[in-house]
């Protein structure tokens, strides 16, 4: 199994919401990352409500959602954009979240989306997430 080096530092580090990214085999999401990477977000998402509620991660190729460090969602291996989802009963308030992407090569998309209690699936809003200060990021 490949590792990458705790000591590896970034080649690119930006804010982005929401994480909707549509299958290309194009340059992924303005990163300069065409095949071969990894991709790692972090913050938080505003849970507006108490309930369980779904998480979709859909991705190529493969990806994991974790929400407050157990993981909601496992979409790994090699494939094309195919869904998983998860179920996570959660309070209403701030949740961590981290969302993991491995491209090997050809196509590479992502897209994350919910759906509230008694509700449908949609794509979650730029304004549920939020993440911690960093004053490298955040002045740009």
């Amino acid at each position: 199994m490949n590792r990458i080096d705790a000591s590896r530092k970034p080649l690119l580090r930006r804010v982005d919401a929401p994480l909707a990214w549509e299958e290309t085999n194009q340059e992924f999401a303005l990163t300069g990352l065409w095949d071969y990477f990894y991709a790692r977000w972090a913050g938080f998402l505003r849970i507006p409500e108490d309930g369980t509620w779904t998480f979709v991660l859909e991705s190529d190729d493969g990806s994991r959602l974790w929400i407050d460090g157990k993981v909601a969602v496992d979409n790994g291996g090699l494939h094309a954009m195919v869904e998983k989802a998860g179920k996570v009963e959660l309070k209403a308030g701030l949740h961590e979240i981290r969302v993991e992407l491995f491209e090997n090569d050809d196509k590479a998309g992502l897209k994350l989306s919910w759906e509230r209690p008694g509700g449908e699936k949609e794509r979650i809003p730029a304004s549920a997430y939020f993440h911690r200060k960093d004053p490298d990021l955040d002045r740009r």
